[in-house]
């Protein structure tokens, strides 16, 4: 579920994918175009149905919300399988989409985007942009500190307020 790039999940690249299925129908198969036509327009909509599911489920942090709009996605795109593959298995990622991927957000407030080696890749790739960022701090624990702080905001923004503020030191007035 995670190996794509994520310019592959909007429409227009999706249409573009799809639409080869009418242009080789076109020019090998004129006779089967109709039902070329007819599979392009269910597998745009699988497509799109997937993307929707996978914008939602890639995602750092999933809150209630985004739990239950992923919960409407992924029903949605199952029962529109169902119907237009009659005769497919279900794959067993989309088995895990189906059956795991919601009570996984639900319990813990994360999407799918940070397991696996791309997840790997993915932090390493953010923490080496962070590094950059403080490259002005040259102690090591402060800059590693920095770091952990930046990326734990942006991976879990409700815990901003549970960080205490700095203690201003008193200054001694002589």
């Amino acid at each position: 579920m995670n190996h794509a790039s994520p310019t592959l999940f909007q429409l227009c690249n999706i249409q573009k994918l799809c639409k080869c299925l009418c242009e080789t129908a076109k020019k090998k198969l004129p006779h089967r175009y109709t039902q070329a036509e007819h599979r392009t327009e269910i597998l745009v909509k699988a497509f799109s149905m997937f993307a929707r599911c996978h914008n939602i489920y890639d995602h750092n942090f999933i809150d209630e919300t985004q739990a239950h709009a992923l919960e409407e996605a992924v029903e949605e795109f199952m029962m529109f399988f169902r119907e237009s593959f009659p005769q497919a298995t279900v794959p067993i990622k989309m088995h895990v989409l189906e059956d795991h991927a919601i009570p996984w957000a639900k319990s813990f407030h994360v999407g799918f985007g940070l397991l696996g080696e791309q997840g790997a890749e993915s932090i390493h790739a953010k923490f080496t942009r962070l590094g950059l960022a403080y490259t002005a701090i040259t102690d090591k624990v402060k800059h590693l500190l920095c770091i952990v702080k930046e990326h734990l905001i942006s991976i879990s923004p409700q815990v901003v307020v549970a960080i205490p503020p700095p203690q201003k030191k008193n200054k001694i007035i002589a």
